[in-house]
Order: C-alpha cells, then structure tokens, then sequence
C-alpha cells in the first residue's frame, strides 16, 4: 500500500503557536482552534454506548432528569468566563488597546489606542496583569478602566460581558436551581460559554 501523506503541521506546533499569540498579545480569551483529527484507526465495530440517559419529551421531567440537567447548567455557569472584548499589546513599555469586539462591553465607550492605565484599581503595566485583572472578574460585574486618550486621562464605567448572552446565564441560573422545564435539555446544548464569542451585558 502507499504510504500516508505527510501532515501539513503538527498538532504540537498549531497549539504553541496560538499560544504564542496569545502569550504576546492580550485576548481576553485565547484563540480557539479545531485540532486535526486523529489518524490512529479507529474501531467501527465497537458497541454503541447504552447508557446514555434519554432525552426530556414533552411533560413534566423526573427527578433524574432535573438532577442531571441541574448538574449540566452548574457546571456551564463555574466555566462561564467574563470577558471585556478587549485586546491589547505592550507598545514602547504601555498597554494600548489594538482590537475591540463589535458586540462586547466596551465597544462604545473604548476606543482603539487608548492608553490601558488600571482595570479596577489595579495598574496595567503589561498583559499578564491585564489578562490577571480580568480573570478575577465575574459576568455582571461593574468595573471601573482608567485610560488615557490622547494626552487626557478619563475613567470609564463598563458592565463586564461574557462569552454567552445575559439571557442565557439567566437560564442556567434558573435550570442550575432546579426550576428544569421540557424544553431545557435543548436549551442547554446551545449555551456554549467556552465559544469564541464576546457579548456586552
């Protein structure tokens, strides 16, 4: 038989990479990447897996099924992240802002090569003490920014976002209390909070 194709790149090397970029500038979230599938064969007569539990039909779920649904929103809300929709970079020894997302909390208020002064009384002097700063934040949370825009210094009132809609996080509050209705198993499959996305509260 002839021999496989050479791989493009190492799966290695892809996440180094964006960890590199990550690394060197000041994403909110680092960037995400679908790695190459694997190419070790696979067993295509392996038994499909029974224990599965059954979807919620229409009606009132059972007691397992809350359970396991309350779980399931417990543990999207714990890995649901804030994010500002910021990214920055260390020019001449300051953190500038290079980037803002279109849909995140600070779209309307911050403005590309603003100045990164202190996020929440705390001085931004390089992006790990940005990327710091924000992790100790929570969705909802009102910050306060300290930038400086041309020459003139200004503080900013921002609604930290998340990378899932206000609505949403209500729904896994709601499901995570145990209020589970018929139609929430579905809801939960699309509430993402590890998606690429940034949205203002």
């Amino acid at each position: 038989p002839l021999p496989p194709p050479p791989l493009l790149f190492q799966q290695n090397d892809l996440y180094s990479k964006s960890q590199e970029k990550f690394n060197n500038y000041g994403l909110d979230e680092p960037p995400m990447y679908t790695l190459p599938p694997s190419t070790e064969a696979t067993n295509t007569t392996a038994t499909p897996n029974t224990s599965t539990p059954p979807p919620i039909t229409a009606g009132t779920p059972t007691e397992e099924q809350v359970d396991r649904l309350q779980a399931a929103a417990q543990l999207k809300l714990s890995s649901t992240p804030a994010k500002l929709g910021l990214q920055v970079a260390v020019v001449n020894d300051i953190v500038k802002v290079i980037r803002t997302r279109p849909r995140g909390p600070t779209a309307k208020s911050v403005r590309i090569n603003d100045v990164l002064e202190s996020l929440n009384n705390q001085p931004i002097k390089s992006i790990p003490e940005f990327q710091a700063a924000v992790s100790a934040l929570t969705p909802g949370q009102e910050i306060s920014m300290v930038i400086t825009r041309a020459g003139e210094s200004m503080t900013l009132k921002v609604t930290a976002g998340s990378s899932i809609t206000k609505e949403q996080h209500n729904t896994l509050k709601r499901i995570a209390s145990g209020q589970v209705e018929a139609a929430d198993e579905n809801r939960l499959r699309r509430i993402n909070p590890a998606g690429n996305f940034t949205y203002a509260w």
